[in-house]
């Protein structure tokens, strides 16, 4: 009888193999990756196969190959219209490779534009989860004076987002103020001064 003892190399521990055979492949894991066999050198030049019958004392090194499929997910979440919260739109699974960057994409989302976010190492265990935020687009009003003269100021708006506009600061001799026409795909929308618009 000669023993056998197992580096595992990273792998669930193994131990100490005494006897005058061993028959099937003692089994390890290791997260993260996929366990590739025993070789009797640290090179991985000479791989064992089983039944192995031992004829002296052997180190046996388990042999790993990083997981390609290890999954990750990717949650999208949109600014609610209180410009304060967000809220999950939309979550997805990737896949890739333990130790290797994920490979999160921004989504194109209509009213929206997406902040920085980091790429992040894929963990072995799969709990690695990217987290990207979108903002709502934000809109300028300009006021043309159509012949008046003084200056209203543009304004901010966000898509989708009611709010008042503002007041009228142009005149016009001759004239009084009727309220503000958008022009938009060859169609006309009249806004009175101070109705909210979205």
């Amino acid at each position: 009888s000669y023993s056998v003892t197992f580096i595992t190399n990273g792998g669930t521990t193994i131990e100490p193999f005494y006897g005058l055979v061993i028959q099937e492949t003692p089994f390890t894991s290791k997260n993260g990756f996929t366990f590739k066999g025993w070789y009797l050198d640290k090179q991985f030049q000479n791989p064992v196969s089983f039944p192995y019958y031992p004829k002296q004392d052997c180190i046996f090194y388990a042999k790993w190959a990083e997981r390609s499929d290890i999954t990750y997910i990717v949650k999208h979440y949109k600014q609610e219209t209180d410009l304060k919260s967000y809220k999950l739109y939309e979550s997805e699974e990737l896949s890739g490779t333990y130790g290797a960057s994920t490979q999160a994409k921004s989504k194109n989302y209509s009213g929206f534009h997406n902040n920085e976010f980091e790429q992040k190492t894929i963990a072995a265990n799969g709990t690695t989860e990217i987290e990207i935020y979108y903002d709502l687009d934000q809109i300028t009003v300009i006021f043309d004076a159509n012949d008046g003269s003084g200056n209203t100021d543009s304004q901010t708006f966000f898509f989708g987002v009611s709010q008042k506009l503002k007041a009228n600061h142009f005149t016009r001799e001759n004239y009084f103020f009727d309220g503000w026409i958008e022009i938009q795909h060859n169609a006309s929308v009249q806004y009175s001064d101070g109705t909210y618009m979205s």
